[in-house]
This record gives C-alpha cells, structure tokens and sequence, in this order.
C-alpha cells in the first residue's frame, strides 16, 4: 500500500535545463541535473549529480553528490565529489 519513492540511478537524467533557458529559485530533487542553460540565484538541492555543461552559466548554491563542471560556475558547492573539466571557469567555495 506504502512504497517508497524509487531513486533514480546517478547516471540517468532527471531535469535538463537546455541552452537559452533560465532559471532563478530553489530547485529540489532526487534526480540528476543537467545545465545548459542559466541559474541566476537560488539554490540546486539533489541527491543525486549536477552537470553544467559548457554552455552553461550557473550563479548558485549547489548541493549535490557529484557535481562535474564544464561551463561556468560561481557560488557555493557543497559535494561528495567535484569534477572541473577542460573548459570550466568557477569562482567561489567548494566544500
């Protein structure tokens, strides 16, 4: 009668904020995300991963598992594991 809400493996994907969308608020999940877009403030709250990808520009605080960084980064991380890629520009803390 009771389940328990399933988890999503970390490698599928779960929100995908695409090039030329934004974003400003708190965004909570159990799932993976992926930004090619941009995160104008507010808070990226997962279980699971957080990629920004290269085009993505991202002005946040990120609290994820995994968070792998292509694009550009400013803000707060706090992560299990923090990846910066060929390409990534981040100004901030990591924790």
């Amino acid at each position: 009668m009771f389940r328990r809400a399933k988890v999503p493996a970390l490698d599928e994907l779960g929100v995908n904020l695409p090039p030329q969308t934004s974003f400003s608020g708190e965004l909570r999940t159990n799932t993976n995300v992926r930004v090619a877009g941009f995160v104008q403030g507010g808070v990226i709250d997962t279980t699971g991963n957080v990629v920004i990808c290269a085009t993505g520009r991202v002005d946040c605080t990120i609290r994820a598992k995994v968070v792998s960084i292509q694009g550009t980064f400013r803000g707060v991380i706090r992560a299990e594991r923090v990846e910066l890629l060929s390409g990534s520009l981040v100004e901030g803390k990591i924790h």
